[in-house]
C-alpha cells in the first residue's frame, strides 16, 4: 500500500508557487507537489492530471523541491550547483 502524502508547509509553498508560476513547467512542478497532498492522488493519477508520465512527474517533483530549497531563488544556478 502506498504512503499517504502529508506536509502542511509544502501545501502552502506549492500554492504560492502555483500563483507565481510564469512557465508551464513551473506550474506543473507545483501541481506535482500539491495534488497528492491536497487531493490524495497517487503518482500515476497526478501524472495523468498534469499531462505527464510518471517518470516526468518524478522529475517535476524533484525540480520543485530543488527550486524551493534554493537560497538564491534562481533555479538554473541551483541546478548547476547540484550537477557540478
Amino acid at each position: 500500500m502506498a504512503r499517504t502524502a502529508s506536509g502542511k508547509e509544502q501545501v502552502k509553498m506549492a500554492r504560492v508557487a502555483i500563483r507565481a508560476a510564469k512557465m508551464a513547467d513551473e506550474l506543473r512542478a507545483a501541481q506535482a507537489v500539491l495534488l497528492p497532498l491536497e487531493c490524495g492522488l497517487s503518482m500515476a493519477q497526478t501524472a495523468v492530471a498534469i499531462g505527464r508520465s510518471v517518470l516526468s512527474w518524478r522529475d517535476l517533483h524533484y525540480a520543485y523541491a530543488l527550486f524551493q530549497n534554493c537560497p538564491s531563488g534562481d533555479r538554473r544556478s541551483c541546478e548547476q550547483e547540484t550537477i557540478t
